[in-house]
């Protein structure tokens, strides 16, 4: 299996609202790997659940730290990094 990470930054007014958390969640599960999201203050939660989502602060300038592992885990990464990015 690959392992993939990245780090990005939340640069949006708003941070990350429900709609936008939705968006992420909609697209994590187009993936098999398993992917996680925290912070330098948050375990690690899945990025297919918008319950667990919503439970780490996604407020403007947070930095994000995304983690995938699976056959598909590189693609996955830089696809949710770059949603969130054109936020």
């Amino acid at each position: 299996m690959c392992v993939a990470e990245t780090k990005v930054k939340i640069t949006n007014y708003e941070g990350l609202v429900t709609r936008k958390v939705s968006s992420i969640v909609f697209l994590a599960n187009k993936f098999k790997s398993t992917i996680k999201v925290s912070s330098k203050v948050a375990a690690p939660v899945s990025a297919k659940n918008i319950f667990c989502l919503q439970s780490i602060d996604l407020s403007k300038d947070t930095e994000l730290y995304i983690t995938a592992d699976g056959i598909d885990a590189r693609n996955a990464v830089d696809s949710i990094a770059q949603l969130i990015s054109n936020f």
